[in-house]
């Protein structure tokens, strides 16, 4: 758990983690791409800590969660698109 969020830390700031030799490439510096690139690195960075929090909870809760908050996801975005 604590490589894990260590790595998220690393994606949030923009460093390059890679479990062999890679070259490394740049990442963009402007545009969509780059700010698509940069909430992933803030999601990363923020669901670290919270799966550092349910270390001591049952792997079925934890995926019931997922499966909840996947549904509402759903849910939300098919009423977004009938509205729209």
């Amino acid at each position: 758990m604590n490589r894990r969020a260590a790595e998220a830390g690393l994606w949030a700031r923009g460093e390059f983690v890679a479990s062999r030799h890679v070259a490394p490439v740049a990442p963009p510096l402007e545009g969509a791409e780059a700010a698509k690139l940069g909430g992933y690195a803030a999601a990363a960075a923020t669901a670290a800590p919270a799966l550092q929090a349910m270390a001591g909870v049952p792997v079925w809760v934890g995926v019931a969660l997922v499966l909840a908050i996947a549904a509402v996801a759903v849910a939300v975005l098919l009423r977004r698109e009938r509205t729209a």
